[in-house]
């Protein structure tokens, strides 16, 4: 009887986060995945924060992988956070006005800290430890988007950083 309540507790849980998001999602310790629409997002978290934590107002590079599964172009057109004042998109020569990253039918994108091209979660509204998270939101030119619960990477080492 208690199993079949929680599954009840569950259904409706889910339920109600369907009416916030429309795509799929799966949670890791210091990762996230998520799929909307053919788009794939792999291995999302921020970077590891020093051994103090992120601290509000901090800049903080955000790491994924992008996979278009589909068999049409898609085109990430927003990302961004309740936690923070902007997600910028961060390119060779600084931050772009816009977002617009497509990718052709069964492209990768790689958008690592030294990427060429990556984000950056600018102005955090609080503090920000490792293995903790920030919610954050990424959109398509279709509409459909979703919110993931993107933690800050755990590390046995926390680096020391100058942002």
């Amino acid at each position: 009887m208690t199993g079949w309540v929680i599954g009840l507790a569950l259904v409706a849980f889910l339920a109600t986060g369907c009416a916030v998001q429309t795509g799929e999602f799966l949670k890791t310790r210091d990762s996230n995945y998520g799929q909307v629409g053919d788009l794939q997002l792999l291995h999302v978290h921020l970077a590891t924060p020093p051994r103090e934590g992120w601290q509000p107002g901090a800049r903080v590079p955000l790491h994924l992988t992008l996979v278009n599964r589909g068999a049409d172009r898609v085109t990430v057109t927003g990302v961004s956070s309740t936690g923070a004042a902007a997600v910028s998109l961060v390119g060779a020569d600084g931050a772009q006005d816009r977002v617009a990253i497509a990718l052709d039918p069964g492209e990768t994108r790689s958008m690592q800290e030294q990427d060429a091209s990556r984000f950056e979660v600018d102005g955090l509204a609080a503090r920000l430890t490792a293995g903790t998270t920030l919610p954050v939101a990424f959109r398509l030119d279709t509409g459909e988007e979703i919110v993931l619960a993107v933690p800050a990477q755990v590390s046995s080492d926390p680096v020391v950083r100058s942002r």
